[in-house]
């Protein structure tokens, strides 16, 4: 990402669906991308 620069492989991207109307995914693909942000966040509790 380059808005990152040279820290880019310290941290991990997700990318998450639009919430615009005019960026449409169907279901099964908002909830892959959601089910991606709920593991993440579910090993950064296990870890604090």
């Amino acid at each position: 990402m380059k808005v990152l620069g040279q820290h880019d492989d310290h941290h991990r991207t997700i990318k998450l669906p639009s919430s615009s109307p005019a960026h449409t995914l169907s279901y099964p693909e908002k909830l892959r991308a959601w089910q991606a942000l709920q593991a993440w966040l579910s090993v950064k509790q296990h870890l604090a």
